[in-house]
């Protein structure tokens, strides 16, 4: 397939080298300015384009193509029952497009992502404090009920921990495991957001670049030097042992 292609571009490419010749025809001039003035203009927008306005760009279109790819995954489920194999590529693109999403967001919106869910945390953290001090105003057991199913974890794990009884004690302990919860997912949200982050920040520098090379190689004509990079490439790839 990528012969194909490869082969059809530099036949694209002869037609267009020929220059005069070929552009007496109207329409095929018409064609190759059009096609000119419009990545003159792409270029021209790569060339000024700043990182965080390429990256706030490619979260949306990570966010687009999520969505994208949950639609067709239920559309295809629909008609067509997935097999673990057919479901692969679909998880796959899951990840990828999500984490691509949530690690742009969490890196350049982080004090905002951070806000939007602190509140729910902080209540969901005093949440067995709470609890706790109802207990033991109201002689209730709803936090030994609650840490019943640690101890069973220690126990299977031969692991010996004191049994305590006190309702504020055992509140707090929990809270304590709550932060402690929300800390770990705190710190692997980061090693797991900043190399995909990374990799998105090398995904826009690479075309901004590849831009202001080509602007810097053909400032009146910018295409015709895209074109050569492309024909160089074309050859190179054909011409592969």
């Amino acid at each position: 397939m990528l012969n194909i292609l490869a082969g059809a571009y530099l036949v694209f490419f002869g037609i267009y080298a020929f220059g005069e010749q070929t552009r007496k025809n109207p329409k095929i001039d018409a064609f190759f300015s059009t096609l000119e003035g419009r990545y003159s203009q792409l270029n021209g927008l790569l060339e000024e384009l700043t990182i965080r306005e390429g990256l706030i760009f490619l979260r949306r279109l990570y966010g687009w193509l999520f969505a994208a790819i949950l639609f067709s995954s239920f559309f295809i489920q629909r008609f067509s029952p997935m097999t673990p194999q057919k479901a692969l590529p679909f998880y796959s693109a899951f990840f990828i497009t999500f984490m691509g999403w949530f690690s742009i967001k969490w890196v350049i919106a982080h004090k905002k992502t951070i806000s939007e869910t602190a509140r729910n945390n902080v209540l969901i953290a005093l949440c067995p404090l709470f609890l706790g001090i109802v207990d033991y105003f109201s002689h209730s057991t709803i936090t030994q009920t609650l840490i019943f199913p640690l101890y069973k974890f220690f126990d299977v794990l031969h692991i010996a921990i004191p049994e305590i009884t006190n309702p504020l004690a055992l509140g707090s302990i929990m809270s304590l495991m709550m932060v402690a919860f929300f800390g770990f997912y705190y710190v692997l949200a980061w090693l797991v957001a900043t190399p995909i982050f990374l990799l998105s920040v090398v995904t826009i520098l690479l075309p901004v670049w590849f831009a202001q090379r080509v602007a810097k190689l053909g400032p009146q004509n910018k295409f015709a030097w895209f074109a050569v990079i492309l024909m160089a490439i074309a050859t190179m790839y054909l011409a592969r042992p």
